[in-house]
C-alpha cells in the first residue's frame, strides 16, 4: 500500500475584520471552507469589532458544520486597520492573507497566493477584485448609486480586500499604520493599506499580481447622500500621495485623478471659467462629452434609454464637482496637489 505524502505549502492565516455583517461574512467563510488549499495549512481569524447581529453564533455554526479552522476574537472597534493588526499578532502562520467581510474568495485564492510566494523575493501578493455575476461593464450595468471594487491589474493602492503578506515582512514594516484619519461626515477615512504596501516595496521586496488570487466584492446599494459621502474617501488622497509619491506615476500630469472621466470634467470646468474671455472656451467640454458618448454607445440607439443616460451623466457630473471641491480643499491643506 502506497503512503500518501503529507500536504505541503506555507501555513496561511486569513484575517478578516468585521462588524455587523453576519450574512455577508457567512458567505465569505463558506468560500474559505471550499478552498483547494490543504485544510490543515490555513486558519481563519475573524476580528469582530463589537457586532450585535449574531456574528458570534454564525461563526461557531460555520466552524461546526464545515470543519473550517476559524476563530473569532473581539476587536476594539477602532476601525479595520487596528483589527487587522490584532489578527496578525494572534496568527501563527508564514503568510498573512487579508480580505474584507463583504467579499467572497475564489476556490483558488489561497492556492494561487501560496504559489506566488515561491519566488523568495516576493513580499506581497495581490490579485483581481471582481463583482458578482457576469456583467459586461458594472459601471453601466449597475445602478449609479452603488459601491464596489473592481480591479483587474496590479493597483498601486493595494486594497486590503485582497492582499497577502509574508508574516516577517509584515511585521518588519510595522504592520498597518495607526489610523490618524477621523470620520468625516460618517465616512471612515483610510490609507493605511497603501502605506504598508509601499513600505514593504521600499524595503526591497517585490509585489506580485497573481490572476488566480481572485475575490469577488459585494455591490452595496447606496442612497444619494451615502453615494456623495462615499466620495469623501478621496479627501485623504493628497496626504496619501504626499507620503507615497510613487503613486503619482499613475496620474495624468502627476496630479489629475482619472476617475470615471473626472480629469476631463475638470478640463470642462476650465473652459467654463474661460468663457469670460470667449464663449469658444465651452468647446473644452468636448472631451468629457465624447468620453460619455463612447461609454454609452451601445445604448445610444435605444431612445428609451436616453433619459436614464442623461441622468447618469448628470449624476456623475455632480459627483465630479463635489470631488473637485474636496480635492482642492485637501490639496491646499496638505500642500500636495491632486485634482
Amino acid at each position: 500500500m502506497t503512503s500518501v505524502p503529507p500536504a505541503t505549502g506555507p501555513s496561511i492565516a486569513v484575517i478578516i475584520p468585521t462588524r455587523d455583517r453576519r450574512v455577508m461574512l457567512r458567505e465569505l467563510l463558506l468560500s474559505l471552507a471550499a478552498q483547494r488549499y490543504p485544510r490543515d495549512r490555513y486558519e481563519v481569524i475573524v476580528v469582530d469589532n463589537r457586532s450585535s447581529d449574531g456574528t458570534d453564533g454564525m461563526v461557531e455554526e460555520v466552524a461546526r458544520t464545515t470543519g473550517l479552522r476559524v476563530r473569532r476574537v473581539l476587536g476594539e472597534d477602532r476601525g479595520p486597520a487596528p483589527a487587522r493588526n490584532l489578527g496578525a499578532t494572534l496568527a501563527d502562520a508564514e503568510i498573512l492573507a487579508f480580505t474584507d467581510s463583504d467579499c467572497v474568495a475564489s476556490s483558488t485564492w489561497l492556492e494561487a497566493g501560496a504559489k506566488a510566494f515561491e519566488d523568495r523575493a516576493v513580499g506581497l501578493v495581490c490579485g483581481p477584485i471582481l463583482v458578482p455575476g457576469n456583467l459586461e461593464d458594472p459601471f453601466l450595468d449597475l445602478p449609479v448609486r452603488t459601491r464596489f471594487l473592481l480591479i483587474d491589474a496590479e493597483n498601486p493602492f493595494y486594497p486590503t480586500a485582497n492582499v497577502l503578506y509574508r508574516r516577517a515582512v509584515f511585521f518588519d514594516a510595522g504592520g498597518f499604520p495607526a489610523p490618524d484619519r477621523h470620520e468625516l461626515m460618517g465616512q471612515l477615512q483610510g490609507g493605511d493599506d497603501v502605506e504598508l504596501a509601499w513600505a514593504v516595496k521600499r524595503a526591497g521586496w517585490k509585489s506580485s499580481f497573481a490572476p488566480g488570487v481572485v475575490v469577488h466584492h459585494a455591490v452595496h446599494a447606496l442612497t444619494w447622500p451615502q453615494w456623495f459621502r462615499y466620495t469623501l474617501l478621496f479627501s485623504t488622497l493628497p496626504l496619501t500621495l504626499k507620503r507615497v509619491p510613487e503613486i503619482r506615476k499613475m496620474l495624468p500630469l502627476r496630479m489629475l485623478l482619472p476617475y470615471h472621466g473626472a480629469h476631463l470634467f475638470k478640463v470642462g470646468l476650465v473652459g467654463l471659467a474661460l468663457t469670460i474671455l470667449s464663449p469658444v472656451a465651452l468647446l473644452l467640454w468636448g472631451p468629457f462629452l465624447l468620453y460619455w458618448l463612447r461609454l454609452c454607445r451601445r445604448d445610444l440607439g435605444r431612445p428609451r434609454r436616453w433619459p436614464a443616460l442623461a441622468l447618469l451623466v448628470a449624476a456623475w457630473s455632480a459627483n465630479h464637482l463635489f470631488l473637485t471641491a474636496i480635492l482642492v480643499r485637501s490639496s491646499a491643506r496638505h500642500r500636495s496637489l491632486v485634482l
